[in-house]
């Protein structure tokens, strides 16, 4: 049982100071005289009572969101440039990202949109990371987003390797190799290959491109 004695002292307007002294509070939460500022509060042993430091986030493999807000000349440009979203994490760490949702915010529909092109979330500029890409090939999935005609959403979910009834229960033994994956940045990019190469055409200055990436971080040290 914690117990947490308070003094209150008031001032009048002659400045007569009285101390009151209430009764402790009972079963009252307590935790370090200071604090770290970013880092997350965790329970210190199983009373409930007792707060202490828990580190900065994705230390404990806690998800976490980023988001970035893409104009229009950046989405004509990701062919060619593509945007760190989240920060490489440092020495063995890798940042594993579980889905991304897009938002386009349409005024104007992109061109010049290759025959195979793809945009997705990558490892630094490797063009991979364990989030599937849109793909142009697949049911033009790059247009869907681009040369749409509307506001809407899209979403680069886990890669699967289901590419046939053998493989259904099959993980995935290799994404990209080192040094990609660990203290990466994740990005996003595009690929513009195919019927058209470089960079997206047309568009609207009021376009953007909003991305929400939800991930962990991994220590592998």
């Amino acid at each position: 049982m914690a117990i947490v004695h308070a003094a209150v002292i008031a001032v009048d307007d002659d400045d007569v100071r009285t101390v009151f002294n209430p009764a402790p509070i009972v079963d009252a939460v307590t935790g370090p005289d200071s604090a770290t500022d970013g880092h997350i509060a965790v329970f210190s042993g199983t009373t409930g009572k007792i707060i202490a430091d828990g580190g900065a986030p994705g230390g404990g493999g806690l998800l976490q969101t980023a988001t970035f807000t893409l104009t229009d000349a950046q989405i004509k440009a990701l062919p060619t440039t593509a945007i760190e979203i989240v920060a490489a994490q440092g020495a063995n760490k890798i940042i594993f990202p579980q889905s991304a949702l897009l938002y386009l915010n349409w005024a104007g529909d992109y061109d010049n949109i290759g025959s195979t092109a793809t945009l997705g979330v990558e490892y630094d500029d490797s063009h991979s990371s364990c989030l599937a890409p849109l793909d142009e090939a697949s049911n033009g999935q790059v247009s869907n987003l681009l040369i749409d005609g509307a506001t809407h959403i899209a979403l680069l979910p886990m890669r699967s390797l289901v590419v046939s009834p053998s493989l259904a229960n099959s993980g995935i033994g290799q994404i990209t190799d080192e040094p990609w994956s660990v203290n990466s940045a994740l990005k996003v990019y595009a690929s513009n290959t195919g019927s058209h190469t470089g960079d997206f055409t047309d568009g609207d200055t009021s376009n953007t491109l909003k991305i929400i990436v939800y991930y962990l971080v991994v220590d592998v040290s």
